[in-house]
């Protein structure tokens, strides 16, 4: 048997999803220190997709899948099946949502668990918090209805990362008997089996991952397109060369303060938005200046953002984000001199088409075609950089 193993489900066909598999197994593997130190093991009905891989498969046929989604039909459902087989496998598991890239050895998540002590990925609200929410009504309301209102101070956990010792599998027998007590909620309250297992674990103390995971859930927009172009440059086969070309790929959106934010937008306005998130993201403008300065040609990790920016934004060539930002510009001029042209009587309309026409003169030039100095991000801080 196993000691300690991170553990993924993985089913359906979307490419997605296996590319989230596959790039979040790379960066855990990137960052192990010792081999021995764990081992990840995939459950899937995709096995052939991962030979090759240096990871134990557990292939899923339809049948075991269609079980797990139970009669209630609410299918993160199979999450808590998988997690309960699952951690038969081995003494201590982890398991890892796919949407997820790890910062730092996950060995380190394993001395965290224990027979008395769960993992996490992280907080997120208390009860009284959530079931103020709308999607939390018709749920708590049948919780009153019957007397199971949690207490207001029940801490409600994400289950992107769920980590617990063998003999602890069995709680999650209990977590899939109230998932099919209030699977009908399972439309509305979309997240009811994580708000499950934080019932569960009530009594239990519980640990956060989310320093070793960064779990990319609220934007996988973008990380989707980012992982397309990267299998697409170098292939979904396994070699060693893959966990270092990983590491180009950013693995968090920049957090700048809103007056950064606007004032990087305001300077950029003329550049189209995929052009503008490179430049936060990758510290380097499109011209191909990077932060300590001069002309080198864009990294490999600008030219995987910029080319997933183009397929989320649907934008290609500069020329093009150049006109289509010069015409979102002048679209936001008209709609806040609608009003002031309703006041203004006879002089508004006169007034509005001379300030769209001075918007599109005045965006067409240098800032498209020079790229003036830029503010880019350098170990989280916004700095200038001259182009």
């Amino acid at each position: 048997m196993r000691s300690n193993q991170l553990l993924y489900l993985l089913y359906g066909d979307k490419a997605s999803y296996r590319h989230e598999a596959k790039f979040s197994i790379l960066s855990a593997l990137r960052h192990r220190r010792d081999a021995h130190s764990f081992t990840v093991t995939v459950m899937t009905d995709q096995p052939a997709e991962f030979a090759g891989w240096p990871v134990d498969v557990v292939p899923l046929d339809a049948q075991t899948l269609a079980a797990w989604v139970g009669a209630g039909g609410y299918h993160h459902r199979r999450k808590a099946c998988a997690i309960q087989a699952g951690a038969q496998l081995a003494e201590t598991t982890i398991f890892i949502d796919t949407d997820t890239v790890f910062v730092k050895d996950p060995a380190a998540l394993f001395g965290r668990v224990s027979e008395d002590r769960f993992l996490m990925d992280e907080f997120e609200m208390l009860w009284a918090e959530a079931s103020q929410r709308n999607e939390y009504e018709a749920f708590a309301l049948e919780l009153a209805q019957y007397n199971q209102l949690p207490v207001p101070g029940l801490r409600l956990f994400n289950s992107g990362v769920c980590g617990l010792t063998r003999s602890n599998a069995h709680l999650f027998a209990d977590v899939i008997a109230l998932i099919d007590r209030w699977a009908h909620h399972g439309q509305m309250l979309f997240t009811l089996e994580q708000v499950v297992v934080s019932m569960v674990l009530r009594d239990k103390k519980v640990v956060e991952a989310n320093d070793c995971v960064h779990h990319y859930y609220a934007v996988k927009r973008f990380y989707h397109a980012m992982l397309e172009v990267f299998f697409e440059r170098h292939g979904e086969v396994f070699r060693d060369e893959l966990l270092g070309l990983s590491d180009q790929v950013p693995n968090r959106l920049p957090r700048n303060s809103l007056a950064d934010r606007l004032r990087m937008k305001w300077e950029h306005k003329a550049l189209c938005l995929s052009w503008r998130v490179s430049v936060a993201l990758v510290g380097e403008s499109p011209g191909g200046t990077q932060g300590a300065g001069g002309g080198a040609s864009l990294s490999e990790c600008a030219q995987i953002v910029l080319a997933a920016g183009s397929r989320v934004f649907g934008l290609r060539s500069r020329k093009e984000c150049s006109g289509v930002g010069v015409a979102f510009n002048a679209f936001w001029v008209f709609c806040a001199m609608v009003p002031v042209c309703s006041v203004l009587n006879e002089k508004g309309p006169c007034l509005l088409a001379c300030s769209f026409w001075a918007l599109c003169a005045g965006d067409k030039g240098s800032k498209a075609d020079k790229f003036q100095p830029v503010e880019t991000v350098a170990n989280g801080k916004v700095v200038r950089t001259a182009s």
